[in-house]
């Protein structure tokens, strides 16, 4: 698959069918007063990705994935974590296809609105993964972040079982709507999200990108992050295994770059029963950061000047002419001597 896939006319159709259905929540709240001052210094936006195959299962279907995008000179962060649906490659197609497919449609076509943009690439996936893993032989769920920097305004959306949350001082909220068959026996009151946890239908889903011609799309935001939250997008491979009061305390405790991999160390110890993948992200200090970026273009320029630059090639050239010139006048000079001598002998 390219990354620059053809999308054809009934994927135009399609998305606008999808974003008409679509719920926009508005989650934008003021930070609270315990979340200000606690990063001192200069922060950026930073994230850690994590995947393991499990314990159990023989391939991972999980596909994670973070990038930058540049759109009408403003910068964002994506952020998308998949779970194929299917079984085997083709579930492994899917999540790949997914994931590819919004990092493609927001690299490359016109947006304005980053909730509204988030809809559209969705539907796209949706049309994607359903033709090219045989019209609906397998689907993927997804969950994707779009946050701008450095302002931090994160727009969620999600369709299936792989979650966000937002996480502060330990404390867990989810943001996602898991679209699945327990979920809804919970939100009806027939069973608590405890037994949900082990109920034997809790990865039968209800919504999936690629399972039909069209997908409805939740989309949250823009919401703001504040300086000491992390935000965490997973797999049911994580949240399934470990509670939230875990999740919680590994993703506050540690710095962001050590969050993730925490996450899917403590899925797979607790049995690892399926793929497990964990994204992580938030601000922190620059300092923490093992890859600092330059904060303008001024600071990029700055650094490529103070760096050891190779020689200029006209002198290397040089260099190896003066070379040739002295190995054949030295040849030239050993000629003349053995001739000199013969001749005189």
């Amino acid at each position: 698959m390219t990354r620059r896939k053809q999308v054809e006319a009934d994927s135009a159709a399609a998305a606008t069918d999808t974003l008409s259905d679509s719920t926009l929540i508005d989650l934008v709240r003021t930070p609270g007063d315990n979340s200000v001052g606690q990063i001192t210094g200069p922060a950026m936006i930073a994230v850690s990705i994590a995947t393991d195959i499990g314990r159990v299962r023989r391939n991972n279907e999980d596909c994670v994935q973070a990038e930058r995008v540049i759109h009408d000179n403003l910068r964002f962060s994506l952020w998308a974590v998949a779970d194929g649906v299917g079984g085997g490659p083709q579930g492994e197609l899917a999540s790949r296809a997914a994931v590819e497919s919004i990092i493609d449609y927001l690299t490359h076509e016109p947006w304005t609105d980053p909730a509204t943009a988030l809809s559209e690439a969705f539907a796209v996936a949706n049309h994607n993964v359903y033709a090219i893993t045989g019209e609906g032989a397998a689907a993927s769920t997804m969950v994707a972040a779009l946050v701008t920097e450095p302002d931090g305004l994160a727009c969620i959306a999600n369709v299936g079982d792989s979650r966000a949350y937002v996480v502060l001082d330990g404390e867990v909220r989810q943001i996602t709507d898991d679209h699945s068959v327990v979920a809804a026996r919970v939100a009806a009151g027939q069973i608590t999200a405890e037994e949900a946890r082990t109920a034997p239908d809790r990865n039968v889903l209800t919504r999936s990108v690629g399972s039909e011609t069209e997908v409805k799309v939740d989309v949250f935001g823009p919401r703001q992050l504040q300086l000491n939250e992390r935000l965490v997008l997973c797999t049911d491979g994580v949240h399934g295994m470990i509670d939230d009061a875990t999740l919680g305390r590994l993703a506050s405790d540690l710095p962001i770059a050590g969050c993730a991999g925490a996450l899917v160390a403590a899925a797979v110890e607790a049995g690892g029963r399926d793929n497990a993948t964990a994204l992580v992200g938030g601000y922190a200090p620059i300092a923490d950061q093992t890859v600092s970026e330059p904060s303008s273009t001024e600071s990029a320029e700055s650094e490529v000047e103070s760096a050891p630059s190779p020689p200029p090639r006209r002198h290397r050239r040089r260099w190896f002419f003066s070379a040739i010139l002295g190995i054949g006048l030295a040849i030239l000079v050993v000629l003349m001597v053995i001739v000199r001598t013969a001749f005189l002998s």
